[in-house]
Parts: C-alpha cells; structure tokens; sequence
C-alpha cells in the first residue's frame, strides 16, 4: 500500500498534513479518524510554532518528496526506443524528489548547513551513533542515511534512464525505508526527553509531530503498537513511558524495512547510551541486499564545511555559533546537532500489495497549498528541523 494511502486511511484525510498545520495556525483541535491534536490545548506559542515548522515538513514535504519518486516510477517505460529519451520526464520528477529532500543550501557535497530532510538525518545521526559510511560515529558528519540514499538516488535515475523500470520500484522501496529512518529517531528521543529527562511544552510538542509523522505507518503493520505510542507521545499525555513507545515502535521494524542497527541508541552529552535508550539487539528487519559500507556512499565522512561543533545543540540562536547544549528552535540556524525536524519546508509498501507505487490518483496527497503557502511568503527559510 502506497505511505500516502496509509497515512490517509489513518487520519480519514488526503489532505491531513494541511489541517494538522491549519489547526495549528488557528488554535483549534484537528478532526481525523486517528491521531487528533488539539492546539487549543498546546501551553505555550512555541509549543504552536513547533507543530507548524515541524509539521509542515515532517507531515507535508516527507510525503511531496516520496510522492516525486513515485510519479517518476510510474512514468517509467521500459520500451523506449534509443535514442529517444522517453524518460525524460521521469528522471526529472526523480530530480524533483532529490532536491525537495536535500535543499538548496547543502552546497554540492552536501557539507553545508541546509535546512531540508537532508539536514535532518544529519543531525540524528549525531544523537544516535550512526553517522558515516559504516553508520557507526557519532561525530558531526554525513549521516549514514544520506550516504546510502545519495547511492539510491543516482541508481534509481540511471534505472530510469535506462527503462529499467521493475528495478526501479525496488530502489523506491529502498529509498523510503531510509527516509523513516530519522523520523523514528526524533521520536524515540523526544519520548527520553518527555517521558525520562522531564523535558517541557516545546519537547512535548516536537515529539508529539514526529510521532504525528510515523503512526500512519506503525497503524498500518500493528493498530496497537499505534495506539501506545499516539497515548504517550500526544500533546497533553498524562504519562509518557519511553520504554512502551521504544517496544512498540521496535514491533514494526521489520515490515517497516529498516533495522536495529539503522537506528542506533541514543547517546548522552558524554557520548554514552542513556539507560534503556540502548540499540535493539534483534535485527528482525529486512535487509535491502545491501551490506553495509558496500557501493558508493561517496566518501565524506569528514566535518561538515563551515560547521562548529555540532553535538548537543537543539537549536542556538540565529546566527549563533554556540553549539553546546541549547534546546531552543530558534530560526536561522546553522547547527546540525540536536535540532529535530527537516529545515523550511517535507513506506516501505509503496510499491506492494498490488498497488502501483503511489497510485495515479491526482488526489492521493495534498499538500500543496501549505508548500506553495510558504514559498509565497518567504517561510521556506524557517528553521523548521
């Protein structure tokens, strides 16, 4: 089943990443079938302003980025004649998808301070431990996510390029199971951060909209697994148990497509895993056919250009270069640390299940009037990780 699918069967809503910012914006509760927030109840503006930055990326330009790749997909012919180029138009809604995750501000490498999903699986592999080509530093460096998913974008052009357009849908699935990854991350830390280290509206906010982001998926394997982690990461939870959340999310790891070791255990300020925040030990996930440290996962596992250092900040202040050990979001920043959410602007079964990967329905996401909203108004450039 295609993500837009399942994140629309679970909200009752094609539409839900618009009204979840929507209701944000006017302070009013959310009225889907599943995973209702009420922002009349959020405490506080920054609380508000998190589910908009956040959300506006983590639940719309996500699934713009996939859905790019799979209008690409379904474009695909594998009869061209050659010469041609009859895929043109594929190759350049793959493009599409590429940039919308990376940004305009990466630079060529990727090292600079970008504000995109790029930016994100970034600054999680910080916290995790799973930066680099083998996805094991915890440094600030390129994330081992966007080291396998520069190799899968550039396999998944040629393929389309090349007509080879079955193949093609596997590079898709592959792709999207590496984007749930540092959403899965920012949910699990800021459940340790609510549920273990006390954190306050703003840390309750930013884990309520990550986990916004992944329940559609998690509701589509286990309903249960779900509804304990919508109960305790929700904004006005009475309780948030991280270990229930980190079980329950652990249940859909395999069908999800992705592994323990993806993930990683979340690290203290001294570089320690915190108590039960720990990597999983059983790899019950699927495994892409690709070992890791293996192809091209081009090769900067060096310090991002330009960068401080990048380690425990959750945002410094606009322009600032002290990276140390801040949890505000405020906009601008350049830091990669501890930040979580994609900068301005954002399933494993999208090509399953006998569906067409992403479907041809021109209704099957709608997130365009928030994107267009925000590039009209110069919102873009938020902070939003």
């Amino acid at each position: 089943m295609p993500d837009a699918l399942m994140a629309a069967t679970y909200y009752g809503h094609w539409d839900y990443g618009d009204k979840w910012i929507q209701a944000a914006f006017d302070n009013q509760p959310t009225s889907f079938s599943n995973g209702d927030a009420d922002f009349s109840g959020y405490t506080t503006i920054e609380a508000r302003i998190e589910a908009i930055k956040k959300g506006t990326v983590l639940m719309n330009v996500w699934m713009y980025v996939v859905r790019e790749f799979e209008d690409a997909i379904n474009d695909c012919k594998s009869d061209c004649a050659l010469g041609t180029n009859c895929n043109d138009d594929p190759v350049h809604a793959w493009d599409e998808g590429v940039a919308f995750y990376t940004g305009s501000l990466e630079g060529v490498d990727g090292r600079a301070s970008g504000k995109m999903l790029h930016q994100l699986a970034d600054k999680r592999c910080i916290n995790y431990k799973t930066c680099g080509i083998n996805g094991d530093l915890g440094a600030a460096t390129t994330s081992y996510v966007n080291h396998e998913l520069q190799r899968l974008f550039s396999t998944g052009k040629q393929q389309l390029l090349d007509g080879r357009c079955t193949e093609g849908k596997v590079t898709l699935k592959q792709v999207i199971q590496k984007m749930y990854v540092p959403l899965i991350q920012g949910t699990l830390r800021y459940a340790y951060k609510v549920g273990t280290l006390g954190g306050g509206s703003k840390e309750k906010a930013e884990g309520a909209v990550f986990a916004a982001s992944v329940l559609p998926r998690i509701h589509h394997t286990n309903p249960s697994a779900a509804a304990t982690v919508y109960e305790n990461m929700k904004y006005g939870s009475t309780t948030t148990t991280f270990a229930s959340v980190k079980t329950a999310i652990e249940s859909v790891y395999a069908d999800i497509g992705v592994k323990c070791s993806d993930i990683g255990g979340l690290l203290d300020s001294n570089g320690a895993y915190y108590t039960g925040a720990e990597p999983c030990e059983n790899d019950k996930s699927n495994d892409d056919g690709v070992t890791s440290g293996s192809d091209d996962k081009s090769n900067d596992d060096g310090t991002k250009s330009g960068e401080d250092d990048k380690s425990n900040d959750d945002g410094a202040t606009s322009g600032s270069d002290d990276k140390s050990n801040d949890d505000g979001d405020k906009s601008g920043e350049d830091d990669k640390s501890n930040d979580d959410g994609a900068k301005s602007g954002e399933d494993d079964k999208s090509n399953d299940d006998g569906d067409k990967s992403g479907s041809d329905d021109s209704h099957a996401f709608a997130p365009n009037s928030v994107i267009a909203t925000l590039f009209a108004c110069g919102m873009i450039m938020w902070n939003i990780v």
